[in-house]
């Protein structure tokens, strides 16, 4: 297994916005995340669900097409009047495979989500925002919750993303996906050191 990067100082603050107030920075993600998913398939007790995660994967290119054009990642929480805002940002310097992973994704949930997602495209900075809406209560008896797991959860989940500026960005909701790719030079997380 290859061993993980040495530590560096963070090329991602730049690319955060101001407003972030938590972050969580992953070097490495693709070898990380491919780490992660073979430790759960070496536990009996997600080895199952691992395999069917394999299989879907084996649809879009495999493990190794998803995570090789990963870079360094972070998990970020953002506030702004009192709004809270979530996401994964991950750098990318290949910024078509990554498109082409996530058009890939969309074209599989549509095939076996059916209804229960809904995707729209927003022109956005260099490139587009996609967002897809997921139908929690409709998926959810797929998903072997129960009724009274569904009363728990919200209708619906909103999702977005967007490649552009050599960073893919993941967030709950498009706002948060706005507020990396809104950033300008003096109002990143790294000015406010």
């Amino acid at each position: 297994a290859p061993s993980l990067p040495a530590p560096k100082t963070s090329t991602l603050a730049p690319r955060l916005p101001a407003s972030t107030i938590g972050e969580v920075e992953i070097r490495d993600f693709g070898t990380a995340f491919d780490r992660g998913l073979t430790k759960l398939e070496a536990n009996p007790r997600t080895a199952d669900m691992l395999k069917q995660v394999d299989t879907a994967l084996n649809i879009v290119g495999g493990r190794a097409k998803i995570t090789g054009w990963m870079g360094d990642g972070a998990i970020v929480v953002t506030e702004a009047d009192g709004a809270y805002g979530a996401g994964l940002v991950i750098e990318t310097s290949k910024p078509e495979d990554a498109q082409a992973t996530f058009s890939q994704l969309r074209v599989l949930l549509a095939l076996g989500g059916g209804s229960g997602f809904s995707a729209k495209d927003e022109p956005y900075g260099d490139g587009q925002i996609t967002s897809i809406t997921v139908d929690l209560q409709q998926l959810g008896p797929t998903l072997g919750l129960t009724a009274e797991q569904l009363a728990k959860l919200p209708k619906t989940l909103d999702l977005a993303y967007t490649v552009q500026k050599g960073v893919v960005v993941i967030g709950l909701g498009s706002d948060f996906v706005k507020s990396v790719v809104d950033i300008t030079a003096g109002h990143s997380l790294a000015d406010q050191a």
